[in-house]
């Protein structure tokens, strides 16, 4: 429920969930200590992990982290993402991946917490850090991030 609510996300984030569902689903929802790789992560998503990754607590907001400038976590959500696809993914002239091509998705298979609950919980803050302003990396990387999760 905690993902499903993001206020004015859309369509293609309902959607982006959708896919994510279906592949926890093949995975049979387990949830191994390995997981995506920590290295570039964004601040806040270390801070939520450090917190066992809550993502509600009717008497305190202090396990979400603070994001105060939505364009910094831009920066690091897509230094993260760089780092943690595969080296096989090329990208345009913009510096975003393509939607293209083909190879094993091993770097990013990581059910569970460890997963891509943690990519799609910093979509989440960072579009709500945006508070309705440019959405446009934002778009960039849930079409990225959506692609990739039905490709796998």
């Amino acid at each position: 429920a905690y993902l499903l609510n993001t206020p004015g996300a859309g369509d293609a984030w309902g959607g982006c969930l959708a896919s994510w569902s279906t592949l926890e689903k093949g995975y049979r929802f387990r949830s191994p200590k390995t997981g995506l790789s920590a290295r570039g992560r964004p601040n806040e998503v270390q801070f939520w992990v450090s917190r066992a990754r809550p993502v509600e607590d009717k008497h305190s907001n202090q396990w979400q982290p603070v994001v105060k400038d939505g364009a910094s976590l831009e920066a690091s959500f897509w230094k993260w993402w760089t780092a943690i696809n595969p080296p096989w993914r090329k990208k345009d002239s913009d510096g975003r991946f393509k939607q293209e091509g083909s190879g094993t998705w091993d770097a990013l298979v990581a059910p569970g917490k460890n997963g891509f609950l943690s990519v799609l919980v910093c979509l989440k803050w960072w579009h709500t850090a945006l508070a309705g302003g440019n959405t446009a990396g934002w778009d960039a990387a849930l079409r990225d991030v959506a692609w990739v999760l039905a490709s796998m």
